[in-house]
């Protein structure tokens, strides 16, 4: 929404519309803020400081790699990933689910004695509150949905990684994120998060994030020169402190087509290039450049 605010106001719209944009969003800039107020308490801080912990490591050797998954890649992902509890799965979780499990065969392939895998994806609260949040609703409006996979000596099946992400994003839902919200809200989160990590720490094992910007449209935002043919995804990665076994999904300028970047451990990430149903459905860093129509 900020992109397109500032798109509207730059690119030469009329006034009057830009006017109008900025009035559906000013009633909003409170609106999270009053239903989870902030805190800047050590009974907070701490459990985020510890979680920060996992998700950034220190002068780790880290890869960071572009792969695209097709239209058709991804239709027969989906398809492999039905089952009885989730006829219906989404291009997010069938694609997510799939490179867990590349991540997750990879790790048991490196180590004799593999480490449990759980996935962490980022989800959106704005539409799973009661009332719901207005899309121009300000803040950090996530949270964690946290899956875990015991690697046991049995193979690891697409659709029932599915299940179980499927049962990780229903579980966010209005009753969940009741207890969140109001004065006491802050202490009920830092006690959930403190729960989840002393379970996931007891355990050691090896965590993988994903996060999913399929939903923002970056290729629409326009300044007035065009809408890009390409957006790219950057950051630090590893060195000497940064992200780690990272996965983003975005948009391409074709319909139905995904944008993977992964930052992985390198030797995970050396196994997963490799990994010949990985490469039967993906194509390594393709292309950006989109030859002009002749005239």
């Amino acid at each position: 929404m900020q992109l397109r605010r500032w798109r509207s106001s730059t690119a030469g719209q009329p006034t009057h519309e830009v006017i109008a944009v900025i009035r559906k969003i000013n009633p909003c800039l409170f609106e999270a803020s009053s239903r989870f107020p902030p805190r800047d308490e050590l009974l907070v801080q701490f459990p985020l400081r510890v979680t920060e912990n996992y998700l950034f490591k220190e002068g780790m050797g880290n890869a960071t790699r572009r792969f695209v998954f097709d239209a058709d890649a991804i239709a027969t992902l989906k398809d492999k990933a039905k089952s009885k509890s989730v006829p219906n799965p989404s291009r997010t979780e069938a694609l997510s689910a799939f490179i867990w499990k590349s991540y997750t065969e990879a790790c048991r392939s490196l180590s004799a004695l593999p480490r449990p895998s759980v996935s962490v994806h980022a989800v959106n609260i704005r539409q799973r509150t009661e009332p719901r949040f207005s899309r121009y609703s300000i803040g950090n409006l996530w949270m964690n949905a946290m899956t875990a996979c015991e690697l046991a000596d049995t193979k690891i099946e697409l659709n029932d990684l599915v299940s179980l992400t499927r049962e990780s994003f229903t579980n966010i839902n209005n009753d969940y994120l009741k207890a969140f919200q109001g004065e006491n809200g802050s202490q009920e989160l830092s006690g959930s998060l403190l729960k989840q990590l002393v379970e996931i720490g007891s355990r050691n094992p090896e965590i993988f994030l994903f996060s999913s910007w399929l939903q923002f449209d970056l290729n629409a935002v326009d300044f007035g020169w065009g809408k890009p043919i390409w957006v790219g995804l950057t950051g630090e990665v590893g060195r000497p402190r940064g992200w780690t076994n990272v996965t983003f999904f975005k948009q391409t300028e074709k319909n139905n087509e995904v944008e993977v970047w992964m930052t992985l451990d390198e030797k995970i990430m050396s196994v997963v290039e490799r990994n010949a149903e990985f490469c039967k459905f993906s194509t390594p860093n393709p292309s950006i450049f989109v030859p002009h129509a002749s005239s």
